[in-house]
């Protein structure tokens, strides 16, 4: 009986070392509520990241982005990753997590990264023959 005992105790040592889980560096993750926006203009840009160069400032500051980073046009229309170039114009809807800033929304200032419109003039000639 004594052995049993011992055995059972033993058993349930090791299940509760086990089972006992050390939460003392797990921190609960705090989600960030307060969006920041940023304007200025594609500095680079690569799949985990985008740095945007400040309408105010010399120096680009770099955006984690991800897959629910959005990147739209004025009107919210997606936009193709490809018009992400050096010099484009973009707002940049971000939070800070820590000390890692991470892009929300990516809007890309079409009118300002198409350029200035064509405009077409059209004259009317009129021709002259002069006979002799």
């Amino acid at each position: 009986m004594k052995a049993k005992q011992i055995l059972t105790i033993g058993v349930a040592a090791i299940l509760f070392s086990v089972a006992k889980v050390d939460v003392s560096h797990a921190q609960p993750t705090a989600v960030p509520t307060t969006t920041v926006q940023s304007v200025g203009t594609v500095s680079a840009f690569s799949s985990g990241s985008i740095a945007i160069r400040p309408e105010q400032g010399d120096k680009p500051v770099r955006y984690s982005s991800s897959s629910t980073t959005t990147f739209m046009d004025e009107n919210g229309a997606p936009v193709p990753l490809v018009m992400l170039k050096a010099g484009v114009p973009v707002t940049v809807d971000y939070v800070r997590l820590g000390d890692r800033l991470i892009a929300r929304r990516v809007i890309v200032l079409r009118s300002l990264a198409v350029g200035p419109a064509i405009v077409e003039k059209k004259a009317i000639m009129t021709a002259s023959v002069e006979t002799n």
